[in-house]
């Protein structure tokens, strides 16, 4: 079984590893324990684009729930333990996750950490119409766009 308490707030990765208070509450909080990881795909973004911009070259169903997001994450980070070089993008890009109510940011921290996990936008509706945060790659569900 999969928790998402366990990895994010009791802090197993280590001191390696940021997690933004607001993506505990908005999305940890919400999870739920699972077996099941789920199939994904990464789609390169082409240029920086604003989150309104990437959500419409989707198109289609790109949202994780938050059990997903968690899960997916939680994997993907430790595959790459130290920043190796895998899914997630190393080296000043940033990884996106889209949820119904939030985007989820995952983007390699060298200074302090070698992950650092934070949520931004509060609803769908309020998406940021300023360019992405250097994203490079964007995450969705593999039947989604």
């Amino acid at each position: 079984m999969w928790n998402p308490s366990y990895f994010f707030e009791e802090k197993i990765y280590g001191t390696g590893l940021y997690v933004g208070e607001e993506f505990l509450s908005c999305v940890v909080a919400k999870a739920k324990e699972t077996s099941i990881y789920p199939a994904f795909k990464c789609v390169p973004l082409p240029r920086n684009m604003s989150d309104i911009e990437i959500e419409k070259m989707l198109g289609g169903t790109h949202f994780f729930t938050e059990t997903e997001v968690c899960v997916l994450i939680t994997g993907l980070i430790y595959k790459q333990v130290g920043g190796k070089n895998d899914e997630l993008i190393t080296g000043g890009g940033a990884n996106l996750f889209y949820l119904s109510s939030c985007v989820v940011t995952v983007c390699e921290e060298r200074m302090k950490y070698d992950w650092e996990v934070s949520k931004r936008g509060v609803v769908a509706a309020r998406r940021q119409d300023g360019l992405a945060a250097n994203a490079t790659r964007v995450f969705v569900p593999s039947t989604g766009a």
